[in-house]
């Protein structure tokens, strides 16, 4: 390995190929160990209601693709116990690309584990062999990278993620594949780097609007590092130009189609409201941050907003958002100084790259 930045490399092609094999195969391992028979078996009506919370509703937004309803939440009957938002409604809560691949993916395997597993799984091998790129490319030692690698490829949560519907496996995925592609353009000066970047970073924004940030972030770093010039310029513009050219035509079909700028999902408003309330004031800076079940102060506050703001014909989950937001703003405004401590305590939650349920270890 004494060419650690050949991409054509004998070495190069070995750790992405290991680091590969050994993610996708612990997923796969993990899958089927957890869900036994029922990677088999089940299959429509049960494996839809096998899932909750935001697995279940990604699952019922690609069967209102693939049943020509629009991107909406199916309103499938469930069993007791079972909630979703917005039964019925159109799904802007939600960023597209994820729901779209599995509309893909049960458009030819039906609603089952036989192909989104599969390909989950891959993915989940890939992002190991990525993450192992962006070390070899950091730090210039194998051992680093192939150790990077391995973390990804036996992490809890990540191996996890692989056998579930939830967006991170996917948005994890393209996160790191724009890091990689980004240190890549940051070494050589490529266009065709940035160019790259710019479609990753695009479609994982696309698939969570966390991927913003990354964007932000890239172009800080290409803007200040040295050295400084035009070519410097003209691919940051290219990464940002490009991932905004990619996130366009949804934002555009949601002008078009409600009047609104929303230029991903309509969720920020409320994820902003969740972490700046009078529930979560009274912790202390080292209390863990947890927003989970109703905070009826703030449902108060989304309630006098409700009074006095216009109801525009808008889709239930854009009007929220707005309301949500003006909660959180007129909470920021009047309790000021909680608004740091609830920022830093709130971050991980707003950006995460990866938060799904994980079980106990084989369980169903």
């Amino acid at each position: 390995m004494k060419e650690p930045f050949n991409l054509k490399s004998l070495a190069f092609r070995h750790l992405f190929l290991t680091l590969l094999i050994v993610g996708f195969g612990l997923r796969m391992a993990y899958g089927i160990v957890r869900y036994r028979g029922d990677l088999i078996r089940l299959s429509g009506p049960a494996f839809i209601t096998s899932w909750s919370h935001d697995g279940l509703e990604h699952v019922l937004i690609a069967k209102a693709l693939l049943s020509g309803e629009g991107y909406i939440v199916d309103d499938f009957p469930l069993p007791p116990g079972k909630h979703i938002r917005y039964a019925g409604q159109e799904a802007l809560f939600k960023a597209p690309l994820y729901e779209f691949f599995l509309a893909g993916v049960f458009a030819i395997s039906g609603f089952s584990f036989k192909l989104f597993f599969p390909l989950q799984a891959l993915f989940g091998g890939l992002t190991s062999a990525l993450l192992g790129l962006i070390a070899w490319e950091t730090f210039r030692r194998p051992a680093t990278a192939l150790l990077a690698g391995l973390t990804a490829a036996a992490h809890p949560v990540l191996v996890n993620s692989a056998s579930e519907p939830y967006n991170e496996n996917l948005f994890l995925l393209l996160f790191v594949a724009a890091i990689w592609a980004f240190l890549v353009w940051f070494r050589t000066r490529t266009i065709k780097w940035a160019l790259l970047c710019g479609v990753m970073v695009g479609l994982c924004t696309l698939t969570r609007e966390s991927g913003i940030p990354l964007l932000v972030a890239m172009a800080a770093i290409g803007i200040l590092s040295r050295p400084r010039g035009f070519r410097s310029w003209l691919a940051c513009g290219t990464i940002a130009l490009t991932a905004f050219a990619v996130i366009a035509p949804w934002t555009i079909r949601n002008y078009i189609r409600f009047q609104a700028f929303v230029p991903v999902a309509a969720i920020v408003g409320e994820d902003l409201a969740t972490g700046n309330n009078e529930c979560v004031a009274p912790e202390s800076f080292l209390t863990p941050y947890w927003a989970e079940g109703p905070c009826i102060p703030l449902n108060r506050r989304i309630a006098n907003a409700r009074a006095v703001t216009p109801l525009a014909n808008l889709p239930a989950g854009i009007l929220f958002d707005r309301l949500s937001r003006r909660a959180a703003l007129d909470f920021i405004t009047e309790h000021p100084a909680a608004y740091g401590p609830h920022s830093f305590l709130t971050f991980p939650e707003g950006t995460s790259v990866c938060m799904t349920e994980l079980p106990l270890p084989f369980t169903g």
